[in-house]
């Protein structure tokens, strides 16, 4: 009787596993939004003249066409991702680029809806609300 339980719990186990690999799988990835000829990288700021674009301006620009790409593939938005954490195409160093309700509601301020890695990594970030209309920049 152990044995059929243990053997059953497996199972189970085994099934979640395939289930949650499939789910997964559906994310978006860079490959799903993101023509890279659009976006402005941080090797191609360091080079700009100083009386060009700011790096802010910049990620702006950039977290607006991430916005827009992921608008286009029908994307949800409304939990407000954290689309610099959805891309290996972003290469802004030192900014994130998140969704936020404009005005904010409580979700946006659950740590599971903002950028990981704003505080650790990245000491500023673009802020865009779920039609890739800009709310801020610090």
């Amino acid at each position: 009787m152990r044995k059929e339980k243990i053997l059953f719990g497996l199972m189970l186990l085994t099934l979640l596993i395939l289930f949650m690999s499939g789910c997964l799988q559906n994310k978006p990835s860079q490959n799903d939004f993101l023509p890279k000829e659009e976006i402005i990288s941080q090797s191609q700021t360091d080079s700009l003249p100083a009386e060009t674009l700011s790096k802010e301006e910049i990620a702006t620009q950039n977290c607006k066409t991430l916005c827009k790409d992921a608008l286009k593939i029908k994307w949800d938005l409304s939990a407000g991702p954290c689309l610099s954490e959805a891309t290996l195409s972003w290469d802004m160093q030192d900014w994130v680029c998140d969704v936020a309700h404009n005005p904010r509601i409580a979700a946006d301020d659950l740590k599971e809806n903002q950028c990981y890695e704003y505080g650790v990594s990245a000491n500023h970030f673009v802020e865009l609300d779920t039609e890739c209309k800009f709310i801020k920049a610090i």
